[in-house]
C-alpha cells in the first residue's frame, strides 16, 4: 500500500474493461484528510515505568534491552495512555491517527517537559556524565514540523508529582516505610509545596503550550 501524507491532493480516474473494450471516467481529485495528532507527555505515570514489555529478575549490570521502547526514559507503549490510543484506533478504524510518546520517567514540568532532563544512572553521577534528554516540547515541535502537521490536536500530560518530591515520598512512606500523618511536619511541608509549586508549574506549562502549539 502507498502512504500519502495529509493535505496532499490525490487525482484518480475509474477504468472499466470488458474484453478489449475500455471505459474511463473523468479525472477526479480529493485532499487527504489531516491525521488526528496525539502526543503523550510527562513523567513515569505516562512513560509506563510500571509496564515494561516483560518482567524478569536481572542481575546487577544485567542486560535489560527489550524491556523498553526507550531505555533512558523507561518508556513503554504499554502505558495506560498509549494503550488508550491503540484502543481508539481499533474502535475507529477509519480515523487517521498519528501518535507520539515522549514521556520520560522522572520528568518534572520544567526539567523534562519544558527543559532538558538529566538522567542520572546512579545518585552520585555528575551532571556532566549524565545523559541529557531533549525537552519533550522540543521533540514534539520538531516532529510536527517535519511531518508538516499544523496542529497538535490532543496533548495527554501527566506531571507535577516529581516537582514536589514524589520519589522522596515513596521512599519515606512506602519503602522504608514511615507513617504518613497529615499532622507531621513532613506532611505539612509536602502539602505546602503542592499548593505553592504545582499551580505555578501548570500555568508555565499552559503558557508554553499556547506559545508553541496550535491545538484544538
Amino acid at each position: 500500500p502507498v502512504s500519502i501524507p495529509s493535505g496532499r491532493t490525490v487525482h484518480y480516474r475509474v477504468v472499466k474493461m470488458r474484453g478489449s473494450f475500455q471505459v474511463s471516467s473523468d479525472i477526479h481529485s480529493f485532499e487527504m484528510p489531516d491525521e488526528l495528532t496525539i502526543v503523550n507527555f510527562g513523567d513515569s505515570y505516562a512513560s509506563g515505568e510500571g509496564a515494561p514489555y516483560q518482567v524478569q529478575n536481572f542481575p546487577v549490570g544485567g542486560d535489560q534491552d527489550g524491556l523498553w521502547d526507550n531505555k533512558t526514559c523507561n518508556r513503554s507503549n504499554n502505558s495506560g495512555q498509549a494503550r488508550a490510543v491503540r484502543t481508539m484506533q481499533v474502535e475507529n478504524p477509519t480515523l487517521a491517527i498519528w501518535f507520539m510518546n515522549v514521556a520520560c520517567s522522572g520528568a518534572e514540568t520544567d526539567e523534562g517537559i519544558l527543559e532538558p532532563q538529566l538522567k542520572h544512572s546512579w545518585p552520585l553521577e555528575s551532571d556532566v556524565a549524565a545523559p541529557r534528554v531533549q525537552p519533550q516540547v522540543d521533540q514534539v515541535e520538531a516532529r510536527l514540523r517535519t511531518r508538516g502537521y499544523e496542529q497538535l490536536n490532543i496533548a495527554m500530560i501527566s506531571g507535577g508529582g516529581n516537582d514536589v518530591g514524589f520519589g522522596d515520598v515513596v521512599v519515606g512512606y512506602l519503602i522504608l516505610p514511615g507513617e504518613f500523618r497529615l499532622s507531621d511536619t513532613a506532611a505539612q511541608n509536602l502539602m505546602s509545596d503542592i499548593d505553592a509549586i504545582v499551580p505555578v508549574a501548570y500555568r508555565n506549562l499552559k503558557d508554553e503550550f499556547d506559545r508553541r502549539f496550535d491545538y484544538d
